[in-house]
């Protein structure tokens, strides 16, 4: 515990050195609970702390709870729910509420562990969106393959690799007119753009400091591909259509309890 709030008092330290340069880094804080009721299941909760870019400014804050079933050493399941205070770049608030279900295969050989995890993601936007730029109740499909070491006692060095696909963006139809710099004949088609949106490269260790208490530590790679729609309220008019790419890192520190 002392050790996350010390993490998330050099977050604010850097804050002030990164903040010159918009460095594009960003940094995570989670606070969790874990609650073993059985062999096979598992309670969950817990707090998590994101940052805007350069370590500056608050992105949002999460509240989550969940439970995990264990059917067998080969395969378990989880089902969780999250509420998230997300800010804009303006600092506007931005209310979701999010459940989510995942499927994990896991196989152990020798020192080593590797799983398959697949995610789907329910999120319900509780502010006013324009539903031509962006569905309120938006789905995302995660598949991660995860390796993890399992010779160093207290300590597991792990890297993943995750792959997230949006399932419900919103479509259209429309000409681009290059010589004059518009859009016309648009046509809003319905949520049905489906495509990979962020490529995540992940390496860190846990820590298992003793029986109750255990640190998480890591370094994420973000590559995204944003398709960016902006229309009138309406939705007749397409006054702008763009893909925005990026590479974002990320700084996360974790501590969890053990009840």
């Amino acid at each position: 515990m002392k050790f996350l709030l010390k993490a998330t008092l050099v977050f604010t330290l850097l804050c002030f050195f990164f903040d010159a340069s918009a460095n594009p880094i960003k940094g995570r804080t989670t606070l969790s609970g874990e609650w073993k009721i059985s062999e096979r299941i598992k309670l969950e909760a817990g707090y998590e702390f994101r940052s805007k870019s350069s370590l500056c400014g608050v992105e949002r804050h999460m509240l989550k709870s969940g439970m995990n079933y264990k059917f067998n050493q080969y395969l378990s399941m989880g089902v969780d729910y999250d509420f998230i205070a997300h800010y804009t770049s303006a600092s506007i608030l931005q209310p979701r509420h999010r459940i989510g279900m995942n499927v994990i295969g896991t196989y152990d050989f020798g020192m080593w562990s590797l799983s398959l995890r697949e995610r789907v993601q329910y999120t319900h936007k509780s502010y006013a969106v324009n539903g031509f730029q962006e569905p309120r109740n938006e789905m995302v499909l995660k598949t991660r393959l995860k390796l993890t070491y399992l010779g160093l006692n207290a300590f597991e060095p792990y890297t993943y690799i995750e792959l997230r696909n949006t399932l419900n963006a919103p479509s259209f139809n429309a000409t681009y007119q290059k010589d004059l710099g518009i859009y016309t004949d648009y046509s809003f088609t319905g949520y049905n753009d489906v495509y990979m949106n962020r490529l995540r490269g992940a390496i860190g260790i846990q820590w298992q400091v003793d029986k109750r208490n255990g640190l998480d530590l890591r370094v994420m790679l973000d590559y995204t591909t944003n398709k960016h729609i902006e229309t009138n309220p309406q939705g007749s008019v397409l006054e702008a259509y763009y893909i925005k790419k990026k590479w974002t890192p990320t700084i996360v520190v974790g501590y969890v309890f053990s009840f």
